[in-house]
């Protein structure tokens, strides 16, 4: 659904079944997920995936359909780096939600998940290798790049990054996503598919 490049990181976002099965059945439910990648690791070791959940009022948002990052204006998160995206409801559709999510949120969330892991809870990603976290007494930080141990990898994380939404809206399909700074100011614009654009400061 989206990717992007920030810090020494290259991060997807994607929607990806619950469960991995052989046959997948109709009642597979389908989660946003965010993926964190180390850019100077060639092997593919660094590989953690976390939820991703974009929540209004109790409502869960829980399937990615765009996201677009920027750097912003030094007055909007100290000019670090965000990520702004788009969700939908699985069980209202016909709703879209508007999500920002600051890079030392999304950072401080991968660490946690692999802390949690180091210390032999939690499992890997079963849609490449079946099996369960176990302990390491590596030093984890927010900017940790391995050395990432065979058996701890790829990791599943399971604790989600949650953020509440800045904006809903109801009975419109937002399917394009721009964002802009333009002075002081950081500007999403939001085509919907019937070629209206709706623009959010």
């Amino acid at each position: 659904k989206a990717g992007f490049s920030v810090k020494g990181f290259s991060y997807l976002l994607t929607q990806q079944p619950n469960q991995f099965m052989d046959d997948p059945s109709d009642d597979t439910i389908t989660l946003s997920k965010m993926v964190q990648i180390c850019q100077n690791d060639k092997l593919y070791k660094s590989y953690v995936e976390l939820p991703i959940k974009c929540q209004k009022d109790g409502e869960n948002f829980d399937l990615v359909k765009v996201a677009k990052t920027i750097t912003p204006a030094s007055t909007l998160n100290g000019g670090d780096p965000i990520v702004v995206g788009l969700f939908s409801s699985s069980a209202q559709p016909s709703k879209t939600a508007l999500c920002v999510y600051k890079l030392a949120d999304i950072r401080k969330a991968f660490t946690d998940n692999i802390k949690i892991c180091y210390e032999a809870n939690g499992t890997l990603a079963a849609q490449f290798k079946d099996g369960s976290c176990r302990r390491d007494s590596a030093s984890i930080g927010d900017d940790f790049c391995g050395p990432f141990e065979y058996y701890n990898s790829p990791l599943a994380g399971e604790v989600p990054l949650v953020t509440q939404s800045s904006h809903v809206y109801e009975e419109t399909d937002i399917t394009a996503l721009a964002l802009d700074t333009v002075g002081e100011d950081t500007v999403a614009f939001l085509g919907t598919n019937d070629g209206h654009v709706i623009k959010v400061i």
